[in-house]
């Protein structure tokens, strides 16, 4: 053994935590952009201002006067607080202390039950990534903290017997059930553990704890359990969240909210939310937990039986909710982490306890581990799906309606609104009664089921705007392609476009209450969603109005994306590149202005510099098929029929209906020989369209 490797002081273990925090840091610093925050400060400021607990809604419109449970009073209290001292940017840090918090508890656990700070680190690190999905700006991360000392409170009790710690426990339910309802979490993980205890005392006296220990965790956890009933509404709750899972859709409001208005309340295996390298990282992180509980029970002959059981429920409820998978990703870390510590039998005669007294193998983790940080705050990343970001503070106004609410407070714009609901929060938290928010339990079901009606465009919703008599409507940008109640909102002539930038749409009702904003601000010719194609009266007159709108700040990157696709309906190529290279001076990371210019690139025969913009579209946007069909495009032209049919085939995953796509692809069967999958992906688009070029050659290939 040389010098070097007998030579370990105990600083590795402490700067070996360094990147651990950077790369969290590089992870969860990003620009607030979550819908429910609104509704948190705007909780948080009713609280401390009036030291009150609402107990009914006064924030909406089509819900006033209706009980609600402000269960989280205490954390949105804490918000409000953090907001008034720092705004937004406080708000950012101190969700990233209490990650950092909790992600050092597991770090410094593992340290405890595996001896090796190599196991340990890399855990971690796993365990961060697994977890990206939840560091948003919302109370739920405190949840992750009560989770992550809960659950360590449980396997060192379960090991070592009763501490003086666990007389903490009741404190902290009792804040934690004020904090967050996640306090159901802890329930659970109390529960477990303790019925767990019972049984080895029932049948396996060996191994079970004396009398007195039993007695007095089982005080504790009666006291945990009592003191968090003192929150407001906190048995209603456990009520609906009881019949949610048990699938008793007819007690509850979760059968009124699909998927596709909410992905976080989709299932983990629909298709959507694969794609998310987030969740392909927890699932792979599972895996590991599954294989470590089978490893260490063989290699013990003690099955962890409790960390089996909390694995198991917290794994299923992921699979139902992806809103779960961060806690669930919390909780497997720790089991995780101790199982793999109960694979060592003899911790320091290990492998990895000796790689972890080399200075040199320290130094090489802690290099690796600021390298990855470093890149991950340079050149960004997506892990948890939807857009680009790179690490920043602030407000993103890409992502929520800053601009558009300040024009209607200018405007002096009110009434009865129809508002997305991503931007419920928002509007709530400047004071606008809205339509629907984030507070699902809060509506009637029939209004949830008309939200979907005309969000979706389904037929009556022209009826349903009359009905709650919605004078003007703040849609999303981009708008739903062929959704039928956005093209109402254009081609009616019963709505004005007054306003628009890269997170929303506002269109006023012609009445004569808004006539004067609408006279002046109105956008009679542009429709601000480049993909439509939707300019009215013409190119020139789009142009003008986008050129007034550029006089506002801030200019929308979608001003110039409107004006570079303009161009390229005019073959104005070198023109439309220069709009779009400007577009991305503001919106580096947007999508849709990388593919414009692959197009644009495209048209001119530069297939290389195409395939570089169109393979940037991708990456900052998973559901981009503009771009898919651009590379297959390139790739057929190249001959690489294999590729060219991959591309088209991942077009049409995000666009099934496209016909151009569907000939396509039918046709890159053919090449490849599969007559009948060409056959298959013809006869679709035949349906679609009988006059289709689809059509056509299913015809020409049926002859055959």
């Amino acid at each position: 053994m040389t010098e070097t490797e007998r030579h370990n002081p105990d600083i590795w273990k402490w700067l070996l935590l360094l990147p651990l925090i950077l790369i969290l840091v590089s992870l969860s610093l990003y620009p607030v952009e979550d819908f429910d925050l609104g509704i948190v400060l705007r909780l948080g400021q009713e609280v401390v201002n009036t030291h009150h607990i609402p107990t009914a809604d006064s924030w909406s419109y089509t819900a006033a006067g209706r009980p609600w449970i402000a269960h989280q009073w205490l954390g949105a209290a804490g918000f409000y607080l953090l907001f008034v001292l720092g705004g937004y940017n406080l708000i950012i840090l101190f969700k990233i202390l209490v990650l950092a918090l909790s992600y050092s508890l597991l770090y410094l656990a593992g340290l405890r039950w595996t001896k090796s700070q190599v196991i340990s680190y890399l855990l971690v690190m796993a365990a961060v990534f697994a977890g990206t999905i939840g560091f948003a700006e919302r109370v739920q991360v405190l949840g992750f903290a009560f989770t992550a000392w809960a659950l360590f409170e449980m396997i060192e009790y379960s090991e070592k017997g009763f501490n003086k710690r666990l007389l903490l426990l009741p404190f902290g339910f009792l804040v934690w059930a004020n904090v967050h309802f996640s306090i159901f979490y802890g329930w659970t993980i109390l529960g477990v553990f303790w019925a767990w205890e019972l049984v080895r005392r029932l049948f396996w006296k060996k191994g079970a704890r004396d009398g007195n220990d039993f007695k007095a965790f089982t005080a504790v956890c009666l006291a945990s359990l009592a003191l968090s009933f003192a929150s407001p509404g906190l048995l209603k709750m456990l009520r609906l969240t009881i019949y949610d899972l048990a699938g008793m859709a007819g007690m509850d409001t979760i059968q009124y909210y699909t998927p596709s208005v909410i992905r976080e309340y989709a299932p983990l295996w629909s298709p959507e939310n694969l794609r998310i390298p987030v969740i392909r990282i927890y699932l792979v992180f599972s895996a590991a937990a599954a294989a470590a509980f089978l490893a260490a029970w063989m290699r013990t002959k003690k099955a962890d039986v409790p960390g089996m059981v909390l694995f198991t429920l917290f794994f299923w409820l992921s699979i139902s909710y992806v809103k779960a998978v961060p806690v669930s990703a919390v909780i497997t870390a720790f089991l995780l982490m101790k199982n793999t510590g109960r694979l060592i039998l003899k911790p320091e005669a290990s492998r990895f306890h000796r790689m972890g007294r080399s200075s040199w193998f320290n130094a090489a983790l802690l290099i690796f581990g600021l390298l990855a940080a470093l890149s991950l705050s340079r050149n960004g990343n997506n892990l948890s799906g939807g857009r680009w970001w790179r690490p920043a503070w602030g407000l993103n106004s890409g992502a929520l309606p800053e601009g558009a609410v300040d024009f209607m407070k200018q405007n002096g714009i009110k009434g009865s609104i129809f508002n997305n609901l991503r931007f419920g929060g928002f509007l709530i938290w400047n004071d606008i009664p809205v339509f629907i928010d984030g507070r699902l339990d809060l509506y009637d079901p029939d209004i949830l089921g008309d939200y979907t009606k005309i969000d979706n465009g389904q037929a009556g919703f022209e009826g349903l705007l009359d009905k709650y008599g919605i004078d003007h409507v703040l849609a999303d940008y981009p708008l739903q392609p062929g959704n039928a109640f956005y093209r109402h909102l254009y081609d009616s002539g019963l709505w004005a476009l007054v306003y628009w930038d890269d997170a929303s749409m506002l269109f006023l009702k012609r009445c004569p209450r808004f006539s004067g904003i609408i006279a002046s601000e109105e956008y009679k010719y542009v429709n601000p969603d480049p993909l439509s194609g939707h300019y009215g009266g013409g190119g020139f007159w789009a142009a003008a109005e986008v050129q007034r709108r550029m006089l506002q700040a801030p200019v929308p990157a979608a001003a110039y994306e409107i004006l570079g696709v303009l161009s390229l309906q005019e073959e104005r190529i070198g023109e439309a590149v220069s709009f779009f290279s400007q577009g991305l001076k503001t919106a580096p990371y947007q999508s849709s202005l990388h593919n414009q210019i692959g197009w644009a690139w495209l048209y001119q025969g530069q297939s290389d510099s195409a395939r570089h913009y169109f393979n940037n579209a991708v990456k900052y946007e998973y559901g981009q098929a503009g771009a898919y069909k651009g590379l297959g495009w390139i790739d057929e032209a190249e001959r690489k029929y294999k590729g060219a049919l991959k591309n088209y085939l991942t077009a049409l995953e995000y666009a099934p209906e496209d016909l151009w796509l569907l000939n396509r692809a039918g046709l890159m069967f053919l090449q490849e020989n599969k007559r009948e999958s060409a056959i298959e992906v013809l006869q679709k688009g035949a349906r679609l369209n009988p006059d289709s070029e689809a059509a056509k050659n299913l015809k020409l290939l049926l002859k055959k």
